[in-house]
């Protein structure tokens, strides 16, 4: 009798009971502290991160800086000269920077509602020098009154009005695209700050030289920064590079700032019936529809985050196999992850030419309630089977130093400082049970709260509806399109704003508290 052959023969016809399931393996260990990034500088005016290459072995390094402002974004007017500013800066340095891309020396310059942001890479034995040029450059706008003083040297004659002009061109054709005027709007809705492109043409038509300069005189009148270098640089190049900052930003006794600008989001009212935002295409030949629904979730939180990962995961190929391949329902279809200052959000967007709005948010919403089915009957293995993907996409390693390098920096960016995120999150995952993705997808998506546990027999709960949730709509019909609002093409961007007012008053401008 072989061993455990008696036990069988007394046992026959029983069921033997499933081996448990193994435990998950253990999560890799942290790296060392010596790996990670390191604070070289932090006090008002500077806080410097600094982090020495040791993966991809290259003659490079990679600066990145955000210049804060307090008066960046006050009003419409600020922040057109903020971008006009940046227009010329780039206006200006275009033969320098011609020059360093001949050594591979990049640089590249952008303004936010926060300040501006900077980025130094390239060939790290002379990436110091570009920064410095830059700087002179940037700074040179600082402390002048434009009647007496006007523009600094380095803007040359007639670059004021040709650049004020390509810039009134980049606001006029801003969201000329279905898609892009949805997303444009949908963050209008949920961020009060941002001002439209419409409204900073408006200013833009009227600043002068005189005004313009006053106005950067205080945008520039307190700044802090904050930075990450990373790349070929030991602990001494980065304290070199503290100190030019410091050299710069210091001077005449300009401090820091006490308090930063607080960037605020919009808590999207929780009802059964959503807020809907129909506009109009900017392109009046353009037939394109677009339908983007947002399902805002809450707070940023590690465990709430992953789980809107996986979910949209498990999502995007039905959703896209569903209305795409099979029912030709439009030609960009995907749904999509949210992360807006803080604030997490579930969006679903849909681009017909054949479609109506309504069409396609019936159609959304039919896709939801059914897939909530699929979800409930979908094996553990296969859920598994997800959940180990997305883990291994997040633990992939980075191919480049500068893709290392944007991971880093958006950390830096939210607030977070979490340089292990991929880490945490994918042992994160390993705790998800499908009965709390469900769960979650009913109270996300359904607005359905209680127990939400699959039952049997004459018991089995009716067919799911939409409960209260957190959701905005944003529809822009194009020129042949059901629904379209009657308006005259030139009252078009302005009745963006008005619509934009509208959802802010219709959420009693109620903001959520985020750390940012």
């Amino acid at each position: 009798v072989g061993r455990g052959g008696g036990g069988e023969e007394e046992n026959e016809g029983e069921k033997t009971p499933p081996p448990p399931a193994p435990p998950p393996p253990p999560a890799p260990p942290p790296p060392p502290v010596p790996r990670l990034q390191k604070k070289i500088v932090n006090n008002k005016v500077l806080k410097l991160w600094h982090l020495q290459d040791r993966k991809f072995h290259r003659p490079s390094a990679d600066l990145r800086l955000h210049i804060t402002s307090n008066r960046a974004n006050a009003t419409p007017h600020e922040r057109a000269c903020g971008d006009l500013f940046v227009v010329l800066i780039r206006d200006a340095m275009m033969e320098v920077a011609y020059m360093a891309e001949v050594c591979e020396l990049f640089y590249w310059l952008s303004s936010s509602d926060t300040g501006y942001s900077l980025r130094v890479s390239g060939f790290d034995h002379r990436l110091l020098a570009l920064a410095t040029e830059f700087l002179k450059t940037f700074l040179s706008f600082r402390d002048r009154e434009g009647a007496r003083d006007g523009l600094p040297e380095v803007v040359k004659e007639g670059r004021f009005e040709q650049c004020r002009e390509i810039l009134m061109r980049s606001y006029s054709n801003a969201g000329s695209k279905s898609s892009q005027r949805c997303s444009n709007a949908r963050l209008r809705c949920l961020r009060p700050t941002i001002w439209s492109d419409y409204s900073k043409l408006e200013v833009l038509k009227k600043i002068t030289v005189e005004s313009f300069t006053d106005t950067m005189t205080l945008i520039l009148e307190k700044l802090s920064v904050e930075g990450l270098y990373h790349g070929n640089c030991n602990e001494a190049d980065a304290k070199n590079v503290a100190k030019l900052l410091e050299v710069h930003f210091r001077a005449k006794g300009k401090g820091g700032l006490k308090k930063y600008p607080r960037q605020v989001v919009i808590k999207v009212p929780e009802s059964i019936t959503r807020h809907i935002v129909t506009l109009a295409s900017k392109d009046i030949t353009d037939p394109n529809t677009a339908v983007e629904i947002y399902f805002q979730v809450g707070l940023d939180d590690i465990q709430h985050r992953v789980m809107i990962d996986l979910l949209v995961d498990v999502m995007s190929e039905p959703f896209f196999d569903q209305l795409r391949t099979k029912e030709q329902f439009g030609y960009n279809v995907s749904v999509d992850v949210r992360w807006t200052y803080g604030i997490m959000g579930i969006s679903f967007e849909v681009v017909s030419s054949s479609k109506s709005a309504s069409q396609i948010t019936e159609r959304i919403d039919k896709f939801i309630i059914e897939f909530r089915e699929t979800l409930r009957n979908m094996k553990h293995e296969t859920f598994a089977e997800h959940i180990c993907g997305l883990a291994q996409e997040k633990l992939e390693m980075h191919n480049s130093m500068a893709e290392e390098t944007d991971s880093l920096w958006a950390e830096i960016m939210d607030k977070r400082y979490d340089w292990e995120i991929s880490r945490n999150e994918a042992c994160a995952l390993r705790s998800i049970k499908i009965q709390e993705a469900i769960d979650c997808y009913d109270r996300w998506l359904l607005g359905m709260k209680g127990d939400t546990k699959k039952k049997e027999g004459p018991k089995a709960e009716a067919a799911p509806t939409f409960g209260k949730k957190n959701c905005l709509t944003v529809q822009t019909v194009g020129c042949n399109g059901d629904g379209r609002p009657s308006i005259e093409s030139a009252d078009i961007d302005s009745h963006v704003d008005e619509l934009v007012d509208k959802f802010h008053r219709h959420a009693n401008h109620t903001t959520w508290k985020t750390n940012l």
